[in-house]
């Protein structure tokens, strides 16, 4: 499956420049958007890890640092690249 809500759009809602707004911006918006369409965090989270759209699962899966072609010391590097990513204390 294909996400529906694609870069092409978000632009045209957000504008070219929403990417470089600082981070808490950025996931303070999300969250916002969250609220507003009166989703919890827990049916948002079910939808992540479940969903049958490409570009989720594959996000997730990175996530969760499953790649099935990784072996164990490429998904431990990953680990421990973003256990030392600095997100601004998130």
């Amino acid at each position: 499956m294909k996400i529906h809500y694609n870069d092409t759009y978000w632009e045209s809602i957000l504008g070219a420049d929403a990417r470089k707004m600082p981070l808490e911006r950025r996931l303070e918006m999300v969250f916002s958007l969250l609220i507003f369409l009166q989703i919890s965090i827990a049916k948002h989270l079910r939808f992540i890890f479940t969903s049958k759209i490409d570009e989720v699962k594959a996000r997730s899966s990175s996530f969760m640092g499953f790649t099935p072609t990784a072996k164990d010391e490429d998904t431990m590097r990953r680990w421990e690249f973003h256990s030392q990513y600095n997100f601004g204390g998130y």
